[in-house]
């Protein structure tokens, strides 16, 4: 996940868990938790992976190389599915463990669900 793009509405933690308002996000909004919900493999990473089922609505922290977000997620993730760290538009190299995995195949929203109704795969033919 790359440090000049958090997700829109994202909340930056610094190592030290002191908190940078990305999008107006207050670090102290109730609810929230200091344990990873996804994880970030590579810095320039598109896309997360859910650590636990994940709900609409959930205020989740990712957990990154380089830095931490929180995001807000529009639909439900499952366990070991992708989520969209940003906004994609159709067209767009996805990537994932540092490198491309497939193009957006419509526009997605960041914290959305990605697999193959919204990616197509440039590694396998799906």
């Amino acid at each position: 996940m790359s440090a000049a793009r958090p997700p829109e509405g994202a909340q930056h933690r610094s190592p030290q868990g002191e908190g940078t308002s990305v999008s107006g996000v207050s670090s102290s909004q109730p609810g929230r938790t200091n344990v990873a919900a996804a994880l970030v493999l590579h810095w320039s990473d598109d896309v997360a992976t859910a650590l636990r089922d994940l709900e609409a609505g959930e205020w989740i922290r990712v957990q990154g190389p380089i830095q931490c977000v929180e995001m807000q997620l529009p639909e439900n993730i499952p366990l070991c599915h992708k989520l969209a760290l940003h906004p994609l538009s159709p067209g767009q190299p996805v990537k994932k463990y540092g490198e491309v995995i497939g193009v957006a195949s419509q526009t997605t929203l960041a914290g959305a669900h990605v697999h193959i109704h919204n990616l197509k795969s440039t590694r396998a033919a799906v």
